[in-house]
């Protein structure tokens, strides 16, 4: 009996089945287990089903989430104007809405390919389609997730 795979949208299909290839020579470092261990939704980096455990990030912790340079991070907080928190020091410290915001710009240059003028553009006009959007999808991706755990657990 052919398995059959439900789609998020109740869509039913049979997978074609896998054809053996020869493993290539990856020229890249081999992913550490913890960061296989970690999935992605597809329009954000964060991973899914992050929330916000403490009230306030260091730039490298969000850097990490994001898996770019803190530079980066740096930069996008400039450029966009964002009111981060900073120490004594000078450290900057993120809360969940700047990591929110952040995830809105990571997905508009890193994932549609905006330019940072075109992605801050696209910020003063949408900012809260976008965020609803966003939202949207996570918590679709959520309920896959939590509908293939059950498929999982009934075979």
């Amino acid at each position: 009996m052919k398995p059959l795979i439900l789609t998020l949208f109740g869509e039913a299909y049979e997978p074609e089945p896998v054809k053996a290839s020869k493993p290539r020579a990856s020229k890249t470092p081999k992913k550490k287990e913890e960061d296989s261990k970690v999935k992605i939704d597809y329009e954000s980096n964060l991973p899914i089903g992050w929330h916000a455990t403490k009230q306030y990030y260091t730039i490298s912790e969000v850097a990490e989430l994001y898996r770019v340079n803190i530079s980066k991070i740096r930069y996008w907080t400039k450029e966009f104007a964002m009111k981060v928190r900073t120490t004594q020091k000078g450290d900057r410290l993120y809360n969940a809405q700047d990591i929110d915001d952040l995830n809105l710009i990571y997905t508009l240059v890193k994932r549609r390919g905006y330019t940072i003028a075109g992605a801050r553009a696209k910020l003063k006009e949408q900012k809260t389609k976008l965020t609803s959007e966003m939202r949207l999808k996570q918590e679709l991706e959520k309920l896959k997730e939590q509908l293939t755990t059950l498929r999982d657990q009934l075979h």
